[in-house]
């Protein structure tokens, strides 16, 4: 958008009000004009009274009317969803990836698992879930056989140990502790992943020419976008932080770390005071005989699986191809030229 609007000032195309330097809510508002793709929106404003003909802007009191393909649009449908998923996104984070689509790795430990991106915003946790389901990816038949040991029961390591390898989510983005980036002190740069539908959070060793890697530090990432859809998917209250330990899954050279989101710890401030506090059903399914979440599948699969291929690469969804370039300036000025011709030829006419 910035680049919109440094591209359109430089040019002197004057906006609608006849300026020649535009702001960044100038081309917001065209950017999100369905017109321009050939639809029409009905009623998005209305005159609430006839003596005063006051127009009000719909949100809700009225009802609105769609109308798709209403006109010959000078863009793609496609081109104006991919502007309205970018607008959701932190183009200034150093990590945005402007050709970020959906796509399921199908193979491996982390089958069913989706690389995100820590600044796009444009999906949420709904599109996610659809993705996951669209594509359907395989998972192993595994016969496994629960042992039970007489006199044992289930204990949470987080009621005995103070510290350990944990990450800690906020509405901001992510932190890992020292303590979870030693389980991988040999890594410059990584990718988190989630899988939806198990509520699972991954982290793997990838290159700094991904487009989705951050460095491997202890450093908070600021990642807002990318927290959203997590405490979207969870149901999580917006400023409660939620902290949950690593799982560490290692195998000759390959190592991830893996995060159970339906286990954890939470904070929240009440009278200006920070509080801590745990799950009830930590205490109440203490000392039970079997263990139930879906780390336990994760780890049935590790041990079925002999490649883990954690570095697989994800395979694109159904109805999530989205992947449009963004013209260069000198196509841009071409374009507007061309569309600055045929405005004039139908005056003419």
């Amino acid at each position: 958008k910035r680049e919109i609007v440094e591209t359109l000032t430089s040019l002197s195309r004057p906006t609608a009000a006849g300026n020649v330097k535009w702001s960044h809510s100038s081309v917001s508002r065209i950017l999100k004009n369905e017109k321009y793709c050939g639809d029409f929106i009905m009623q998005k404003s209305f005159v609430e009274n006839y003596k005063t003909h006051k127009a009000l802007r719909n949100k809700g009191q009225r009802r609105l009317y769609y109308e798709p393909d209403h006109h010959d649009g000078i863009v793609s449908r496609e081109e104006h969803a991919r502007a309205l998923l970018l607008l959701k996104s932190n183009q200034a984070s150093p990590y945005f990836d402007s050709g970020f689509v959906i796509r399921v790795i199908r193979q491996g430990l982390l089958s069913g698992f989706i690389p995100m991106n820590p600044a796009f915003g444009g999906y949420l946790a709904s599109h996610y879930l659809c993705a996951l389901e669209t594509a359907g990816p395989p998972f192993p038949k595994m016969e496994t056989v629960v042992s039970h040991i007489a006199g044992t029961k289930r204990i949470r390591r987080e009621l005995f140990c103070g510290r350990c390898a944990a990450v800690t989510f906020s509405e901001f983005g992510l932190h890992f502790n020292t303590d979870c980036v030693s389980q991988m002190c040999d890594t410059g740069f990584v990718e988190v992943l989630l899988h939806p539908a198990e509520r699972l959070f991954a982290v793997r060793k990838t290159t700094r020419r991904n487009r989705n890697a951050f460095p491997w530090n202890a450093s908070p990432l600021r990642a807002r976008e990318l927290a959203r859809v997590v405490y979207q998917l969870m149901g999580w209250q917006k400023d409660w932080k939620y902290k949950t330990t690593a799982h560490c899954f290692s195998k000759k050279d390959e190592r991830i770390l893996l995060f159970d989101l339906c286990s954890c710890e939470f904070r929240f401030r009440e009278n200006k005071r920070s509080t801590q506090a745990i799950p009830s059903d930590w205490i109440s399914g203490f000392g039970e005989n079997l263990p139930e979440h879906m780390m336990l599948c994760r780890r049935a699969l590790a041990e079925k699986l002999e490649n883990w291929k954690l570095s697989a690469s994800p395979s694109p969804v159904d109805g999530f191809e989205l992947d449009i370039k963004p013209l260069t300036r000198e196509e841009a000025e071409n374009e507007i030229a061309q569309m600055r011709n045929v405005h004039e030829k139908g005056q003419k006419q």
